[in-house]
């Protein structure tokens, strides 16, 4: 009879460490499924972060694109505008070197403008005492007519801020000696006059 309660106790002992065993095993594994848990909310969460940095670097790539083409346009433009000025700078001293040659014309030295001769057609000429010799560049300020001789009758139109030159003005005409050509000054093969109203100087 001792000996049956002996054993009895044993088994006993034996199931209560058997259950507290396995209680401890389950609330691990409610531990362990907790963490698994937070693990996945943390995990989604850093994929959502994930997928809106890769968001935000398309858009500043984007806007890094649209900044970088910007610039390159500026530069292009810069570049331009630099040429345009190099282009107006040489023909600027195209210009005043013209000028300078024909003013030496006028002091009796060799020059490439044709010196000005006097025509019977035009008796206003003849007759003026108001004559301007001075070799000058001149420029169309509106749509304007030229004309044979002063007076005379009217042979072509030039558009406006058309470059020419000349060294003989009188009575409100101007005789032009030669116009610019791409760049290329041109002496017109007949006598062509403009109005004073109608021109600016250069």
């Amino acid at each position: 009879m001792k000996l049956l309660f002996i054993i009895t106790l044993i088994f006993s002992l034996l199931d209560a460490d058997e259950i507290e065993r396995i209680e401890s095993i389950v609330s691990d594994i409610q531990k362990l499924r907790l963490d698994y848990e937070n693990v996945q909310d943390k995990l989604m969460l850093l994929e959502i972060e994930l997928k809106d940095e890769k968001q935000k670097n398309e858009i500043l790539l984007k806007e890094l694109e649209v900044k970088y083409n910007k610039i390159k346009n500026l530069e292009n433009k810069i570049k331009n505008n630099k040429n345009i000025n190099i282009n107006k700078k040489e023909e600027v001293k195209i210009i005043k070197e013209k000028v300078e040659i024909c003013s030496e014309n006028q002091r009796g030295k060799k020059s490439i403008f044709p010196k000005l001769q006097m025509r019977n057609e035009s008796p206003v000429v003849a007759q003026s005492s108001s004559i301007d010799t001075t070799a000058r560049t001149y420029r169309l300020n509106k749509i304007a007519s030229l004309y044979r001789s002063t007076n005379g009758p009217k042979v072509i139109e030039w558009e406006e801020r058309t470059s020419f030159t000349s060294n003989y003005r009188v009575n409100g005409w101007i005789r032009i000696s030669g116009y610019f050509v791409d760049k290329v000054w041109t002496s017109p093969k007949d006598e062509l006059w403009v109005k004073v109203e109608d021109v600016m100087p250069h």
